[in-house]
């Protein structure tokens, strides 16, 4: 069977699904969660598609709770292990040859690898290291799970089939299909420092960074089945979703929860022998970290169903973390009452910044609100 041009699959993938498809995925992913909202296509006042309740919340409901699409950590800019003196060690307990008294009371998820060898502290080459940054490695996330998400599609039908593996792609790509997006290099706002001038060369700039990152990452996850994946049009939408549709993850360190753990809540579950010997095994550590022992973990994601929410300066819902949450799923809370049919909307910026710096951040976004209270403060101005 004669394959998709590439030219065409991009266009395709490019383009938003049509509305059925956008509406199941969407109905999909609410039933699974039993949340009372519905997606709808057109918000009204040009602003496409808006998120809308189903039923009368109160302030503080939990609207929805949402695991995220794709989401990464963000990488601290110090190295606390680096104050642990024992490198020998620290190595073998984070290669698992020795562990730690009563860590089984707190799993952690198993690491999932990036098929091209990147993880979190170790990059496809030393040169990805170098030239990478945070979002980028988000997108870089985003086109590995695509890709693997792609391949177990195909792990049952002919390996080769151009028409199967074009169809293969599609599915995998429909989380991303859905989300607003635009060319990383055309959505960013200019700086202030830019002048008008020079905003071409900026936006070439840009462009340049993202093909030379998409180099490096084509020479680690390349599939000849999939090669619109691979498309610098692409990957700069890939990355585009990130600046436009993000959400901070802010997570509790389970490494917090333990040393408390063994250092002073350990009464009824551990004999007084045995936490003496857990904190002396333990003490290095908690030394190494000192103040950073009880730090989150900080990262970014991008969620489905909160990315259709729109922005109000004097929003209806915001996205919270319970205390004692331990994964990096949205919350999004009521911040005041709602009825069946009003729209669900988030503050994308700081909402407790004068009208201009909310406007000056919003530049990002590509609009200017016109939201009923940036009207009533621009009229008081």
């Amino acid at each position: 069977m004669t394959a998709v041009p590439v030219d065409e699959q991009l266009r395709v993938l490019l383009s938003p699904p049509d509305a059925l498809d956008q509406a199941a995925y969407f109905a999909q992913l609410v039933e699974r969660g039993g949340w009372a909202v519905e997606v709808r296509p057109d918000a009204g006042g040009g602003r496409g598609k808006g998120l809308f309740a189903t039923q009368d919340l109160e302030e503080g409901d939990v609207i929805f709770t949402e695991a995220p699409v794709i989401a990464a950590r963000l990488l601290p800019g110090g190295d606390a292990a680096g104050a642990f003196a024992d490198r020998p060690r620290l190595e073998a307990l984070a290669s698992g040859a020795e562990r730690l008294p009563h860590t089984e009371r707190f799993p952690l998820p198993p690491l999932v690898a990036c098929p091209g060898g990147c993880s979190d502290e170790a990059y496809c080459s030393a040169a990805h290291a170098d030239e990478t940054n945070d979002i980028f490695h988000v997108a870089a996330q985003a086109m590995a799970k695509t890709l693997l998400r792609a391949r177990r599609l195909l792990s049952d039908a002919p390996q080769r089939d151009p028409e199967r593996c074009w169809e293969a792609l599609r599915a995998a790509w429909l989380p991303f299909a859905v989300a607003w997006k635009a060319p990383w290099w055309e959505c960013v706002a200019r700086p202030d420092d830019v002048s008008a001038a020079e905003e071409g060369a900026f936006r070439a700039e840009l462009r340049g960074l993202a093909a030379d990152s998409l180099e490096l990452l084509r020479a680690a996850l390349f599939d000849t089945r999939f090669p619109a994946l691979f498309e610098l049009e692409l990957f700069g939408a890939i990355i585009g979703i990130f600046e436009l549709n993000n959400l901070d993850i802010i997570v509790n360190s389970p490494v917090e929860e333990y040393l408390l753990f063994v250092h002073e809540e350990h009464e009824g579950v551990m004999s007084d022998d045995a936490a003496a010997t857990a904190q002396r095994l333990t003490r290095p550590l908690l030394d190494a970290l000192g103040d950073a022992y009880d730090a989150q973990a900080q990262g970014t994601g991008f969620f489905a169903l909160q990315s259709c929410a729109n922005h109000d300066c004097a929003p209806s819902a915001h996205a919270v973390k319970p205390p004692g949450s331990a994964d990096g799923a949205a919350v999004i809370s009521a911040a005041r009452r709602i009825r069946a049919g009003d729209e669900i909307t988030l503050c994308y910026v700081d909402g407790d910044a004068p009208l201009a710096e909310r406007h000056a951040a919003l530049r990002d976004y590509g609009f200017v609100c016109a939201c009923e209270r940036c009207c009533r403060e621009a009229a008081a101005a």
